[in-house]
């Protein structure tokens, strides 16, 4: 009743309650038509999450690239934000794996929410947010706990002064159903947050009648007897202790595990992209990027060229739902430039200089004789010196810095690798790296 675009996700597996379904945005946070809709079969919340999957320039066949995309370009980017996440796991606990549901439910519960208000059939959760969802686990913004047929239990959390949103998430790693069932939960927990004022908020809920009007109406609270995680967010919650409270409603397996996962939104913006040490070229576009809780008050964008001395606007009046800028490089070059983004009385700036430098250009193997092969390229405009590398093991490891455009390096003719240069500025910033040039 809803047309080819709804409940669309395709498989069993990714229309498993434990797995991690991920719809496919463009850069900016528009959902691709390619990307498949939710429900899942039994009314669940589908996609789970959201992440860039188009117009992707990545590595082919043959050492080339192209462009592509698509959910199968998505999907990686969240399986790297989950390696990452358990890596700073064991950084934080040395020898100790991170459990699956607890990563999940930092990704969903710390997710940018975009689409409608709360989750929906089109985005899930939301677009990750890889800095919010590492910052949950190193601020232990999480509590482990259990029930049974049932039980209760009550968990506080103490929400500071000037909180803009306050979110809160339980999510537990349900056990396998039946798969003739019509409803894929097994074991049904329940969550409700009580505020100060003893007022009880429920988490959000959406309809999935298969009418246009239900599927696309944004969540309402209400009690949640499908997914395995819910959340309840909060606006401008006053400073005190909040209650949340879990019930077993339902829990024929014997005893289920469960997160309680929560964040804090305030005023405050922070510069995620740049962050210093990056190589921008004059004329090309990068996208800056920024983390905020989103209010009414515009954005306004600067950069610097002389480590904050002086300031040139780049954009003012940025519309307040945006949080990326299309910026075309100047041709301002130096090596001590940074990006600053402000609202009202709150800014943040990259943490430490990035460079605008033009790419050294024409690189070539000139020769290659027995055991010596001579590189040279063509002069870059600002550039004081150049950096050499060399593909290595693992990385293209830098092996000379040179000031003038060619240099002879000790490699025979038998040795199969590849070769790149990038400008270096006058207080030794580093621009990005051409192309590399392969030696056969």
């Amino acid at each position: 009743g809803t047309g080819a675009a709804w409940g669309s996700i395709t498989g069993g597996f990714k229309q498993g309650k434990n797995a991690i379904a991920c719809g496919n945005l463009d850069a900016y946070g528009v959902l691709d038509a390619s990307s498949s809709r939710g429900p899942s079969e039994d009314g669940r919340v589908k996609p789970d999450i959201c992440a860039n999957g188009k117009d992707q320039n990545s590595t082919r066949d043959e050492n080339r690239y192209q462009i592509g995309g698509g959910t199968s370009a998505a999907c990686p980017g969240i399986a790297g934000i989950t390696a990452q996440l358990v890596q700073g796991y064991r950084e934080l606990f040395p020898g100790t794996e991170a459990p699956s549901p607890l990563l999940k439910g930092c990704m969903l519960n710390s997710a940018e929410d975009i689409g409608n208000p709360g989750p929906d059939f089109t985005y899930g959760w939301g677009r990750v947010n890889a800095f919010r969802a590492l910052n949950t686990l190193q601020e232990n913004r999480y509590i482990l706990d259990s029930l049974s047929q049932g039980g209760s239990n009550q968990h506080v959390i103490l929400v500071p002064a000037n909180t803009r949103q306050l979110k809160c998430m339980v999510y537990w790693l349900d056990v396998e159903g039946d798969p003739v069932a019509s409803i894929a939960l097994v074991n049904d927990l329940d969550m409700t947050v009580e505020d100060p004022s003893t007022s009880v908020f429920e988490p959000w809920i959406l309809d999935p009648t298969p009418v246009i009007i239900n599927i696309t109406a944004p969540a309402v609270r209400g009690v949640d007897h499908l997914n395995n995680m819910e959340q309840v967010t909060i606006d401008n919650p006053a400073q005190g202790s909040y209650i949340v409270e879990v019930n077993g409603t339902l829990i024929p397996s014997g005893v289920q595990e469960y997160y309680v996962i929560w964040e804090f939104q305030s005023e405050e913006i922070k510069l995620t992209y740049p962050d210093g040490g990056e190589g921008f070229v004059p004329g090309e576009t990068e996208a800056l990027r920024w983390d905020a809780y989103e209010g009414t008050d515009l954005f306004s964008l600067q950069y610097s060229v002389d480590m904050g001395g002086s300031w040139t606007n780049i954009m003012t009046s940025i519309p307040a739902d945006s949080r990326q800028f299309v910026w075309t490089i100047p041709s301002n070059i130096s090596d001590r430039v940074l990006v600053r983004i402000n609202r009202g009385i709150y800014s943040d700036q990259s943490d430490n200089a990035l460079a605008i430098m033009r790419l050294p250009s024409v690189l070539n193997v000139d020769f290659v004789c027995l055991n010596l092969t001579q590189l040279s390229w063509t002069a870059a405009n600002g550039a004081t010196s150049y950096e050499v590398s060399i593909l290595g093991a693992k990385y293209m490891d830098s092996v000379a810095t040179v000031t003038g455009t060619s240099i002879q390096l000790s490699i025979s003719d038998t040795v199969d690798t590849w070769f790149s240069v990038r400008s270096i500025g006058a207080n030794g910033g580093k621009g990005r790296r051409a192309v590399a040039v392969h030696k056969f």
